[in-house]
């Protein structure tokens, strides 16, 4: 009976030891990965004197079976029976010795799920097992893109920012309209010099894996970015502007951006007008001055200013002159005594002849004025003044040259205006092209008929043929006698 309490004690005990050495060994017991990462086991005993660690064994569960993976001895080196993972031991910085080890599993997919049994062998205790349950999930890798700036216009400088999961080797961005256009980056931060209206585009992220992991080539970002820009105001007139008074004037003015513009026109810090067009209608000289044109985009971010000076010019009343011209005339009379004693005026006095080579008698002189029409305007008055010599008297009858003087004065009002209307010239076109065209014609025939004259003298004269040769026939020999013919 002793002997069964003995073997029982014995045996508990045991349990007990047993089960108190099995505590001191840590482990992970679960473990969640994600496709691509890298995955580390851990396996260890507390450092306790006594306990030597002399081998090391990873195993693997798989369809009933084990299979090894790796197993270390602390005399040799390690041996691996499966590819893709690296052991490395874990020593007690106060003792050295060796305590349990670490096993990485790199770049792991969904066949590296399942369980994994880290095997410890010691002295003087033996074997030690510890079950590790690895699970590895899909992985939802994912990228993103952004920029620095929110709203970027011409002459900033852009960075954008790329980034991804899992974490590739390097990005490439790309655009969509331009083809060459092509930057890398380790990190995925890209700066785009400054930039003009062209850099308008789509652009696009595009992370690159190592080769050896999960193909992500289909998985890219983005993002559309938009220069806005604004040129300068142009209007349909120029500054300075002038204008006279009691005239309308409008000013339309246009800006080319990117988005739609909004216009305030502005005189003396008072707004006149929100429109891209300013109306002044009947101006005064109260309006004259500066105005300030201000084309903005709508969250005040990008504008233009521009300044119109108005110069309004007072009305100029016409004047009409009234220029007076007098005109003398001369007329030189010349008299002949004729042995009479009276004028045919009828109005004589007798005095002593004067001594004035030109007036030889003392009577009174004869005025008379005469209001006489004008023939050139109907807006002028012709004065007539004339002034006749006095009447020399019969004694002092002689051969005598009298002037006699004619004053006459035009009030006239004259207005000039040449005026050469449309309808005049037009007229006048009509009535020169006709005969323009009657010389060319003349011209032109009688250069013709020139032509065809000389042509006919330089032509040789018309052939005509000999005359018929002539028949001479023989006069007969007549005898005659030589004595008649020398009678």
């Amino acid at each position: 009976m002793d002997s069964l309490i003995t073997e029982a004690m014995f045996i508990l005990f045991f349990c007990v030891k047993h089960g108190t050495l099995g505590m001191f060994v840590h482990h992970n017991v679960s473990v969640s990965a994600v496709e691509g990462e890298n995955v580390s086991l851990h396996c260890t005993v507390v450092e306790e004197d006594g306990i030597r660690v002399i081998q090391l064994e990873w195993t693997r569960q798989w369809s009933n079976k084990e299979l090894k993976i790796v197993v270390f001895h602390n005399e040799q080196k390690a041996v691996y029976h499966q590819p893709g993972s690296v052991l490395e031991t874990v020593v007690s910085p106060r003792t050295g010795k060796l305590t349990g080890s670490m096993l990485t599993l790199f770049n792991v997919t969904l066949n590296h799920s399942g369980k994994y049994i880290c095997e410890i062998i010691s002295f003087p205790y033996g074997s030690f097992k510890r079950v590790l349950q690895l699970q590895v999930a899909e992985s939802s890798a994912s990228v993103n893109m952004s920029n620095s700036s929110g709203f970027i216009k011409e002459g900033d400088e852009v960075k954008i920012n790329c980034s991804a999961s899992p974490p590739p080797l390097h990005y490439e961005l790309t655009r969509s309209k331009d083809e060459l256009f092509r930057m890398n980056s380790g990190n995925g931060k890209f700066i785009l010099p400054p930039v003009t209206r062209n850099h308008t585009d789509l652009y696009i992220c595009s992370p690159q894996w190592d080769s050896s992991g999960k193909n992500y080539s289909g998985l890219k970002a983005t993002m559309e970015m938009n220069v806005n820009f604004l040129d300068p105001i142009e209007c349909n007139v120029s500054t300075p502007l002038y204008i006279r008074a009691g005239e309308d004037t409008t000013i339309s003015c246009n800006a080319k951006a990117s988005q739609t513009l909004q216009y305030k026109w502005m005189r003396v810090e008072m707004v006149v007008s929100f429109s891209d067009t300013l109306s002044l209608t009947r101006i005064t000289s109260n309006e004259s001055g500066a105005y300030h044109l201000t084309a903005f985009f709508q969250n005040n971010h990008l504008f233009r200013n521009r300044v119109f000076y108005i110069h309004v010019l007072p009305n100029i009343s016409r004047v009409e002159e009234t220029s007076p011209s007098v005109r003398t005339t001369e007329h030189l009379k010349i008299f002949t005594s004729t042995g009479t004693n009276s004028w045919s005026s009828g109005a004589t006095e007798n005095s002593k002849a004067s001594t004035d080579p030109l007036f030889r008698s003392s009577s009174k002189p004869k005025s008379t004025f005469t209001k006489l029409p004008s023939p050139s305007s109907r807006n002028q008055t012709a004065l007539a003044l004339t002034y006749s010599p006095p009447v020399p008297s019969a004694a002092n009858a002689s051969t005598l040259h009298i002037r006699s003087y004619h004053t006459l004065k035009d009030s006239s009002l004259t207005t000039q205006k040449n005026v050469l209307t449309e309808k005049a010239s037009t007229k006048a076109a009509h009535v020169a092209v006709p005969i323009v065209f009657m010389l060319l014609v003349l011209l032109t025939v009688f250069l013709y008929r020139r032509y065809l004259n000389k042509k006919k003298m330089d032509m040789p004269p018309p052939f005509k043929p000999p005359p018929p040769p002539v028949k001479y026939t023989s006069v007969k020999n007549q005898d005659v006698p030589m004595t008649d013919i020398l009678v």
